[in-house]
């Protein structure tokens, strides 16, 4: 549940918790491979969670790598959201 929210936070989409799942490999996939800077800032991010936040881990780390790749990477970040929603279309 934690992906999709943070889907719906920062990129306004509304996904399934399975594309949302998706995308979240597919963002974490793709920093792994192409985007060494950022994938070490979001391991160091996940390193540094308070506490209260490490119940919600994985929606504050997604929340975390979706808003540095829409800073840095913002068109490939749209190439990698699943095909179930066009991210061009308005909701």
């Amino acid at each position: 549940m934690g992906q999709k929210r943070a889907v719906l936070e920062v990129m306004g989409l509304n996904l399934s918790r399975k594309s949302a799942h998706r995308y979240f490999f597919n963002v974490y996939e793709y920093m792994l491979y192409n985007d060494y800077d950022n994938f070490m800032r979001t391991l160091d991010y996940r390193m540094n969670l308070e506490e209260a936040q490490r119940q919600e881990e994985g929606y504050h780390v997604f929340k975390f790598m979706l808003r540095l790749m829409r800073k840095s990477r913002p068109q490939k970040l749209l190439a990698l959201c699943p095909p179930e929603h066009d991210p061009l279309q308005p909701l």
